[in-house]
């Protein structure tokens, strides 16, 4: 899907009181750079030149109306992007907002940041907070089992090319080196994608003329998927570690993984975890009792999901059973029919009382826009397509791949 940044997007709605605007530049994605995206978002929007320290930026905030803002990196298929967003209250419901000037204060912060020499004056201790972000995961017992799994598991980079997996970047980074590569971010025309009402199209020709000197671009927008590969026999790791509670992971794959299997694991999540079904809790703890927590992790785009119990460390073998029991009663045809409509009224509730979410609305018009994933509506459809026979074919293609047991040390009971 080719999209340019020749138009500009609008997305009507009139049930808000407030516009919201977002430009998307266009990001390199290299692995080199992850350091770099990661710690942008954090110089940015809180301080500029004009305003150096947060208490000044957020009262002249205020003075432009804008309720609130944020930045940082998006993913769409094979793109990255930088974004930035605002959102301003319209003037039905403030009259004294002025549009323009609220755009032209918004621009200024993004292209007039808080620098000096060419180095941003926050770099330091920005880098610190975020080098203690990544200490915190490396603390935390669930995190940080999360993390070694996607390391464990990875095939092509795809699970681990975020920060956390290329911490030794921070340690090479210089402020001089983000700020150049700041430039690289904003120094092109971006995609502008403005909701809210008719007020919102007077900021067209403000933008056309404010980024008249940058040429367009078009962008190949594609659907990646990075399916993992299932081993010919059950992968398994222990590790023992001072806790009192042991985590038990149970990764599944699909054999012959393709797209169109993604509805069947995606059904088999909702019937585990949503309200009207919640096979997994029912199971794991109410009737056999053997969790103090689950979970179930969907990687739609990697083809896999995992199990995940605190557990005791004695009730390995248990967790196990319990969970096969559970995926062979999902060939049941009888008890699957008879979940089913239950899970099915529930979608259309979450879809109705979405639809007057601001953030539904604006992701149903950006999956439209890029043409590469369905929307939620598209996406319940096809779900409600699924009989209880092709689930339990699927099934006999779901297979147990990883076993990865973190055994708890300290006696829990």
């Amino acid at each position: 899907m080719k999209i340019s940044t020749k138009n500009i997007s609008f997305c009507k709605n009139d049930i808000s009181f407030t516009n919201y605007i977002e430009l998307w530049y266009k990001i390199d994605s290299s692995d080199e750079l992850i350091a770099k995206r990661a710690l942008l978002p954090r110089l940015l929007l809180s301080t500029s030149k004009k305003y150096s320290n947060a208490s000044d930026m957020d009262r002249a905030k205020t003075l432009h109306y804008i309720l609130n803002n944020q930045s940082g990196t998006g993913i769409v298929g094979n793109c990255k992007f930088f974004k930035f967003s605002f959102e301003i209250p319209q003037k039905r419901k403030i009259k004294d907002v002025d549009l323009l000037k609220s755009l032209e204060f918004m621009l200024d912060i993004i292209y007039h940041p808080n620098v000096k020499d060419d180095e941003f004056v926050e770099y330091d201790d920005k880098l610190k907070i975020l080098k203690s972000n990544m200490e915190h995961i490396a603390k935390d017992k669930v995190d940080a089992t999360i993390e070694k799994l996607n390391a464990l598991l990875d095939e092509d980079g795809s699970l681990t090319n975020y920060l956390y997996h290329h911490q030794d970047q921070l340690e090479q980074l210089t402020s001089k080196e983000e700020y150049e590569f700041y430039k690289t971010v904003v120094n092109q025309k971006p995609f502008i994608f403005l909701f809210g009402n008719e007020e919102l199209k007077e900021s067209e020709a403000f933008f056309q003329k404010y980024f008249a000197k940058y040429s367009d671009i078009e962008v190949d927008v594609e659907r990646e998927n990075h399916y993992l590969t299932l081993h010919n026999q059950v992968q398994e790791i222990e590790e023992t570690k001072p806790y009192h509670e042991s985590l038990l992971f149970l990764i599944y794959k699909v054999e012959n993984m393709k797209e169109e299997d993604e509805k069947y694991l995606m059904l088999i999540k909702d019937l585990l975890t949503y309200k009207s079904t919640n096979l997994l809790h029912k199971k794991l703890r109410t009737e056999k009792k053997l969790v103090y927590h689950t979970s179930c992790i969907l990687e739609v785009k990697h083809g896999s999901l995992a199990i995940v119990g605190g557990i005791h460390r004695d009730n390995k073998e248990e967790m196990m059973d319990a969970v096969n029991e559970l995926f062979e009663s999902f060939c049941d045809e009888d008890k699957i029919k008879e979940l089913l409509p239950n899970l099915h009224e529930e979608y259309e509730c979450d879809l109705i009382r979405n639809l007057d979410s601001k953030s539904y609305m604006r992701n149903e018009f950006l999956d439209k826009y890029f043409n590469i994933a369905k929307t939620d509506k598209e996406i319940i459809e096809e779900l409600k397509t699924i009989t209880a026979l092709e689930l339990k074919e699927f099934m006999k293609r779901l297979k147990l791949d990883y076993i990865y047991f973190l055994r708890g040390e300290e006696d829990a009971r």
